[in-house]
């Protein structure tokens, strides 16, 4: 059964992804590569382009490394770390990022002995065949009390070796919206009736794409977007600030 549900998904996946490439190839084909695509910078578009075009590209490697720590060998940790660096620089490469962009963090799982779950505990990215193993194990104590409320005096393990490689991207700049006090006509849309605290309100209703960097808004009102709609009650304010977000007072609620 399993099989079959995986099997389904992997069908489903396939037919989205050649969609969208007859879609990209249609648009590029009517339009040109050099086409330039912007989307508004509202409470969906600017999220969700940060989030596929802005974040991190990051890889994560584990192997297996069951021992006491006191039979850990800090020069063989080295090695495996190292053995591991040199495949993850070479994925960056080959995704683009070079120089200062690259970055390794490393890790091991740890875990009080018989335990089921494990404490991630950082390491040091240099020198760690010198690294002293009391630092390791205060470490793990600390980050265990900080995450399970205790310290126990028993036995330690080591679970796991973990690299995480990681591909800064630069930063992606949000831009200024237009500034300005007054509301803009364009943003003011017909009033409507609206159910607010139990009963009928006739209350204006704002395009949120047309608001500008310092307008004012005394609820009640409604603010609409394609993707979301923004309720303010009677007695709060609202304020737009320079990149569009919505800052919404409600101490006069």
């Amino acid at each position: 059964m399993s099989k079959l549900i995986a099997t389904r998904a992997i069908r489903g996946a396939n037919k989205l992804v050649a969609r969208a490439e007859k879609e990209l190839n249609e648009a590029l084909n009517k339009y040109g590569s050099d086409k330039k695509v912007e989307f508004p910078n509202t409470g969906y578009y600017l999220p969700i382009s940060h989030g596929m075009l802005g974040m991190n590209i990051v890889h994560t490697y584990s192997r297996t490394y069951s021992r006491s720590i006191n039979d850990l060998n800090m020069l063989e940790l080295e090695n495996i770390y190292k053995e591991t660096e040199t495949s993850a620089l070479e994925t960056l490469k080959e995704e683009g990022i070079v120089g200062d962009a690259m970055e390794m963090v490393r890790s091991i799982d740890m875990a009080y002995a018989g335990q089921g779950h494990y404490v991630d505990v950082p390491l040091p990215g240099k020198g760690l065949r010198d690294y002293p193993k009391t630092n390791i194990i205060e470490s793990f104590h600390r980050n265990h009390e900080v995450k399970y409320g205790h310290r126990l005096e028993a036995p330690i393990q080591v679970i796991n070796v973990r690299l995480k490689a990681i591909g800064k991207l630069k930063e992606i700049p949000i831009n200024e919206i237009k500034s300005g006090k007054k509301i803009s006509l364009s943003a003011i849309k017909p009033k409507r009736q609206v159910f607010l605290g139990g009963h009928f309100l006739e209350c204006p209703i704002y395009e949120r794409g047309q608001l500008l960097w310092g307008n004012t808004i005394p609820g009640p009102a409604i603010i609409e977007e394609p993707q979301h709609t923004t309720i303010m009650m009677p007695g709060q304010t609202l304020k737009v600030d320079k990149w569009g977000n919505l800052i919404i007072d409600l101490r006069g609620a």
